[in-house]
C-alpha cells in the first residue's frame, strides 16, 4: 500500500469516526428529546413484519429496547377496550388508504396504563408497493387526566346548574330578573301564576304591561334599588293581579341588586312570597287574643301561672275575687305556694301532682284566702314545655257547702224513712219483746217463790236465774237492733257478708211474717264474695224489699216469702226478694223507682227510691220482674268489695 493509499484510509478513518461520533451525538439528543417530549418512534416494516421502536417508544411501552417486536405483540400491549380502534387504523394505514391519528391506552407488562397519542404515515418503495408505516407515540396520559377531570368537573357544574333550574322553577316562592327598562328577563312559574301570565308572556316585557295595578309601587321599589344599590327586604305589597282581579292579596317582595363586571347595578332580583294566609292567620290570632284576654280578665274562671322557679306570672281578676290578694301582690310573692297552702304537705302533694303525673291533671285543693278562709278549689294543672306551669281553676266552695247540706237533708230523710219504716211493724216488735220480757216476768215470780222456802233450792235458783239472763240478752239484742237502725250515724263503707245482713233484717222481720201468716224460705250461697256498704243502709234496703213484698201479699190466698243470695256473673252478689202477691202492672214497672210513686194508700212512694240511690251510690243496681206463677221478685246486684 502506497503512502497515498495509507492517507485515503486514515481520512475515511477519521471521517467515519467523525459520523459515528455525530451520529452518537445525534442519538443522545434524540434519546433526551424523546425523554423531555415524552415520546418515540416506531418503524413498522411491512415486508419483514417487525416494528424496530426508539428508546422513549420502548420505554412508553414498557418493553426492551434490545427487542423487535411484532405489530401482534404490540396490538397486545393495547388496552383491550381501545385494541379494535388500533387494529383498524393501523390496518386501513398499512394498505395505503389513509394516515392513522389517534389517542389509545396501553397497558405495559408491570399492569400501569398509559394513554398514547399515535400518529403515522405509510412509506413506499421505488415500485410504489407499502414499504414501512412510520410514525410517534407521545404520552398524555397527564392530559387526559386532566380532561378526565373537567369533564367530570363540567358534568357536575351542568347537574348543579340542571338542579339549580329546577330549584328556580319548582321553589314555592316567586322569583324574576328585572333590567334598568323595568323589563323582564327571566321569571319562574310560580310569580307568573301570581302575576296571572303564562311564563313566556312575560319575557320582554314590562312591569306595567304585567301587574298595571301594582306597577306604581314596584316600580318605585326598583328605582330604589338601581339608584342606590341597597336591597330592600320584605317589603309588604297589597293589591290584585290578573289571577284573581277580584281578590286583594298580600306579599312579602325583597329587591336585590345585581351588579355588571364594570360595578354599575343592571339588574334587580326580586324574590316574592304570598303573605295571604298569613295577615288572615295574624288577624285571627288578634282576635283570638282578644277573646282570651276577655276570658282572662272577666271569665269566671281563675287563671294563674307559675314559671320554673315557683314565682306568679299570671293571676287573673277571678283569682283576685277568691283569693282576696290582687295580681300585683301575687307577682311580688317569693313563695306564693306558701300563702295559698300553709299545709306544707298539701304544697308537697301539689309539687308531686305537677312534677310527676300527665301534663294534664285535675285535682281538688282546698286554698287559704287572704283573709285567712278556705276555699275549695278544682284545678286543672297543665304542665307546659318550657317549664311554666298553667292552673284553670273553679272556685266550688258553694258547690262543696251545698252537697254537704244535701248530705245532711239526704241522711234526715233516710232516718225519717227508717222511723216511718219501724212504724209499719211496731206491733210485731212489741210481740218480739212480749215474749223475753214476759218470760223474764215468769222466771223472777218462780225465784221468789222457790226463795221464800225454809230451804231454798239454790240450784233451780241458778237456773232461774240463768233462764232471765237468757231472755234479757235476747230482748236486749231486739232492742240494740232497733238502735243501730233508728240512730243516725255517719256513713261507714265496710266489707259485708251479705248473708250475714240478711239474716239481720229476717231477724227484725220475723214476728211481723208470723203476724202476718207468710212463710218465708230462704237459700243463702255459701262462700259469697263479700260487698263493700254501709251496714245500716243495706239493712233499710232489705227491709224496704220485704215489707213492700209482705205488703203485696195482703190480699193474697197464699201468702210465701223467699230470700236468695247467689254469685253474680260480675264477680259480686245478686240477692232476690221474692213473693206471691199481685205483681206490677207494666205501666208500674217503670215507675217504681220514681220518687213518691205508690201503690199503698198510707204509703209515702220513697222506700223504693232510697233504696235505688243507695244500691246506685255503691255501683250496684236493682230492678223489678214479674214472677211467671203470680207475684214479684226485686233483684239487687252488688259488686265485689276491693278486699276480694
Amino acid at each position: 500500500m502506497t503512502s497515498y493509499d495509507t492517507d485515503i484510509a486514515t481520512d475515511l478513518t477519521a471521517a467515519l469516526e467523525s459520523v459515528e461520533e455525530a451520529s452518537r451525538r445525534a442519538h443522545d439528543r434524540l434519546t433526551k428529546a424523546e425523554r423531555v417530549a415524552q415520546m418515540g418512534f416506531l418503524d413498522w416494516n411491512v415486508k419483514t413484519n417487525t416494528i424496530a421502536c426508539s428508546e422513549g417508544a420502548c420505554r412508553l411501552f414498557g418493553i426492551d429496547p434490545e427487542t423487535l417486536i411484532t405489530p401482534e405483540q404490540l396490538l397486545n400491549l393495547v388496552h383491550p377496550a381501545d385494541r379494535e380502534l388500533v387494529e383498524t387504523k393501523l390496518g386501513s394505514a398499512a394498505r395505503g388508504s389513509s394516515e392513522y391519528d389517534m389517542d389509545h391506552r396501553v397497558v405495559r407488562p408491570d399492569g400501569s396504563v398509559v394513554w398514547l397519542q399515535a400518529r403515522g404515515d405509510l412509506e413506499r418503495d421505488e415500485q410504489g408497493a407499502p414499504a414501512s408505516l412510520i410514525g410517534t407515540v407521545v404520552d398524555i396520559t397527564e392530559r387526559k387526566l386532566i380532561e378526565e377531570e373537567l369533564l367530570i368537573s363540567h358534568e357536575e357544574v351542568q347537574k348543579q346548574y340542571t338542579e339549580l333550574e329546577q330549584l328556580y322553577e319548582n321553589l314555592p316562592v316567586g322569583l324574576c330578573l328585572v333590567g334598568r327598562d323595568f323589563r323582564f328577563i327571566r321569571i319562574n312559574k310560580m310569580l307568573a301564576e301570581i302575576n296571572g301570565s303564562p311564563v313566556d308572556d312575560h319575557i320582554g316585557r314590562t312591569v306595567r304591561e304585567i301587574i298595571p295595578e301594582l306597577a306604581d309601587r314596584v316600580e318605585r321599589a326598583y328605582r330604589q334599588v338601581l339608584e342606590t344599590g341597597e336591597p330592600i327586604i320584605d317589603l309588604e305589597v297589597q293589591g290584585t293581579t290578573q289571577a284573581d282581579p277580584e281578590t286583594t292579596r298580600s306579599w312579602l317582595v325583597s329587591y336585590y341588586p345585581i351588579e355588571s363586571s364594570d360595578g354599575t347595578v343592571s339588574f334587580v332580583s326580586t324574590t316574592v312570597t304570598d303573605a295571604t294566609e298569613r295577615k288572615k292567620a295574624e288577624v285571627l290570632l288578634k282576635e283570638s287574643e282578644a277573646r282570651f284576654r276577655m276570658i282572662y280578665e272577666y271569665g269566671p274562671v281563675m287563671i294563674d301561672a307559675y314559671d320554673s322557679k315557683g314565682r306568679c306570672v299570671m293571676f287573673n281578676k277571678e283569682c283576685e275575687k277568691v283569693f282576696g290578694w290582687s295580681a300585683e301582690e301575687a307577682y311580688a310573692m317569693d313563695d306564693p305556694l306558701a300563702l295559698f297552702y300553709p299545709d306544707p304537705e298539701i304544697r308537697r302533694q301539689i309539687v308531686e301532682t305537677v312534677t310527676n303525673k300527665p301534663r294534664k291533671v285535675f285535682r281538688e285543693w282546698k286554698q287559704t284566702r287572704k283573709d285567712g278562709s278556705e276555699a275549695v278549689c278544682l284545678w286543672a294543672n297543665f304542665k307546659l314545655p318550657d317549664g311554666f306551669v298553667l292552673n284553670l281553676g273553679y272556685d266550688i266552695t258553694e258547690r262543696r257547702q251545698s252537697e254537704e247540706d244535701m248530705r245532711q237533708l239526704r241522711s234526715e230523710l233516710l232516718h225519717t224513712t227508717r222511723v216511718l219504716t219501724m212504724g209499719e211493724f211496731t206491733g210485731a216488735l212489741a210481740h218480739e219483746l212480749n215474749h223475753p220480757l214476759g218470760s223474764i216476768l215468769n222466771n223472777a215470780n218462780a225465784a221468789k217463790r222457790v226463795l221464800e222456802h225454809e230451804e231454798p233450792d239454790l240450784d233451780e235458783v241458778r237456773e232461774i236465774v240463768a233462764d232471765i239472763i237468757s231472755e234479757d240478752k235476747r230482748a236486749s239484742d231486739v232492742i240494740q237492733r232497733l238502735r243501730d237502725l233508728m240512730q243516725k250515724a255517719e256513713i261507714e263503707l265496710t266489707s259485708l257478708a251479705m248473708n250475714d245482713v240478711i239474716e239481720e233484717v229476717i231477724g227484725l222481720m220475723h214476728s211481723d211474717l208470723v203476724i202476718k201468716n207468710i212463710s218465708l224460705s230462704k237459700q243463702l250461697a255459701r262462700r259469697l264474695p263479700e260487698v263493700d256498704g254501709d251496714r245500716i243502709q243495706l239493712q233499710q234496703v232489705f227491709l224496704n224489699l220485704i215489707i213492700n213484698a209482705t205488703d203485696a201479699m195482703k190480699e193474697s190466698n197464699k201468702k210465701h216469702l223467699h230470700i236468695s243470695t247467689a254469685k253474680h256473673a260480675g264477680g259480686g252478689v245478686i240477692i232476690c226478694v221474692k213473693d206471691s202477691g199481685s205483681g206490677f202492672h207494666e205501666k208500674e214497672k217503670d215507675n217504681v223507682f220514681e220518687p213518691f210513686f205508690t201503690t199503698k194508700k198510707e204509703g209515702m212512694g220513697m222506700g223504693l227510691t232510697i233504696s235505688q240511690t243507695i244500691i246506685k251510690a255503691l255501683h250496684g243496681d236493682i230492678w223489678v220482674e214479674n214472677n211467671k206463677e203470680g207475684g214479684a221478685s226485686i233483684f239487687v246486684t252488688l259488686p265485689a268489695g276491693e278486699g276480694n
